[in-house]
């Protein structure tokens, strides 16, 4: 096997890989060096109005919560010109209701019992339904399916909450008829604080809907894991990994005597 003589001048590019050469296949291994890391993918954005709507739906929720809690309807009763200026006060909230007296400067006993109305549980139900639109809106990167399913319940928590106010407003408009007709006495019947949570509740619920609804879905990050097999490369010999070292197979030439 004859030649020429090896170069001498300065190295080739491919200088730094190593490999072996035989009669019938030649090895080539990795250059030197770090592997070029590949770009990571770009980020996705997610669209200003998807951040704006779960916060909306956060303030429902709590906006729920502290209407359950605080009185939806209030009455005060004077007891007579035997008790100067002390009265019966009568409130209601969602789980309780509360009748006592009270007097300036002093502190009267009170008795607590249930609601005769059980408002509190179907408020319940809507703060449910208010954080379960907040977690499945907080993932919409990795279950797609989880952000329309968020959109959907979404617009059940607004219709639900405004039915509901809507009943509750009912009950104040004849609260308050009953007040001011004069049939139990001079009551003195007011709206409780609770109600105008509720109904700023229904109106925040309305609003997170609609912006919801008109913001476009953000695109899944999370690549699909499939279980195709990967496409052969044409160009790695049969049984050899793609990886290096690069195994090709030299086939006999009768000219070079290889």
């Amino acid at each position: 096997m004859t030649g020429s003589l090896p170069p001498t001048g300065p190295a080739p590019e491919d200088a730094g890989i190593a490999g072996s050469v035989t009669s019938q296949w030649a090895e080539v291994y990795q250059p030197d060096g770090d592997e070029p890391e590949p770009d990571d993918p770009p980020a996705a954005t997610t669209p200003p109005g998807a951040i704006v709507a779960t916060g909306l739906f956060v303030v429902t929720t709590v906006l729920v919560v502290v209407g359950s809690i605080t009185p939806l309807f209030q009455a005060s009763l004077p007891l007579g010109p035997s008790f100067t200026n002390v009265n019966n006060v009568l409130s209601m909230d969602a789980w309780h209701l509360t009748s006592g007296n009270e007097a300036p400067n002093t502190t009267l006993p009170s008795r607590v019992s249930a609601a005769p109305i059980p408002i509190g549980y179907p408020l319940l139900i809507l703060a449910l339904l208010a954080a379960a639109v907040v977690v499945l809106r907080l993932l919409p990167y990795r279950r797609p399916l989880s952000y329309r399913l968020a959109g959907v319940l979404g617009f059940l928590t607004a219709g639900f909450l405004i039915g509901l106010v809507f009943t509750l407003g009912m009950f104040e408009i004849a609260w308050r008829a009953i007040g001011a007709s004069g049939a139990l006495g001079p009551v003195v019947a007011t709206i409780g604080l609770g109600y105008w949570l509720l109904v700023l509740a229904a109106l925040v619920a309305v609003l997170a809907a609609v912006i919801a609804y008109r913001t476009p879905t953000p695109a899944a990050t999370d690549e699909v894991e499939t279980d195709e097999p990967a496409e052969a490369d044409p160009l790695v010999p049969p049984g050899q990994p793609a990886e290096w070292p690069v195994v090709a197979v030299i086939p006999n030439d009768e000219r070079t005597n290889w």
